[in-house]
């Protein structure tokens, strides 16, 4: 993978090649990443021989006196997929359904995905039948859940990623403590 990196002046002196290798892991750690077949997030990235860069090759521009580095690097990729399971927290709850996060990724379960629970007027997901416990899970934020991914789409922003909770093994992991 290669990317540009804009350094100010700043930071030109002998901390040149770290202060290349800092900002390139801003800029790309965590964004969305559409090369080609690579689709997904960097979750980590780094540049696995900074030494050896010849920085002597750089775009200037003029109107800021900063430098222009493409830069080589290679990047952990987090690349989801329609039938993946992840454990994630659940960010924001609504009528409407449930947003999780997983690292970077966002998540959301409709309330078609929900079908053992009930939306509540507590602002809670509440299921409609007790588990093996004889427990009524509920759903809030903070709440862990093990989802199912059943959509997966390539939009403006990054990845749309759409899940379920209706899947065998899937539903409330944990419940936040109560207050």
């Amino acid at each position: 993978l290669t990317s540009s990196v804009d350094v100010p002046p700043r930071y030109f002196g002998p901390q040149l090649k770290d202060h290349v290798t800092k900002l390139l892991v801003e800029k790309v750690q965590w964004s969305h990443i559409h090369l080609g077949a690579i689709k997904g997030f960097a979750v980590h990235a780094y540049v696995p021989d900074i030494g050896s860069y010849d920085l002597t090759k750089g775009k200037i521009h003029e109107d800021t006196g900063a430098v222009q580095f493409n830069v080589k690097y290679n990047a952990i990729v987090m690349k989801p997929q329609a039938q993946d399971v992840f454990d994630a927290i659940v960010t924001d709850v609504s009528q409407t359904g449930v947003v999780c996060q997983f690292g970077p990724l966002y998540i959301y379960i409709s309330y078609t995905g929900l079908d053992t629970f009930k939306y509540d007027s507590s602002g809670q997901w509440r299921q409609q039948e007790p588990n093996e416990d004889g427990e009524y899970e509920s759903i809030s934020v903070g709440s862990t859940v093990r989802l199912k991914v059943t959509h997966v789409r390539l939009s403006r922003t990054g990845l749309d990623v759409y899940g379920t909770l209706d899947a065998e093994g899937c539903g409330c992991v944990d419940d936040p403590p109560d207050e």
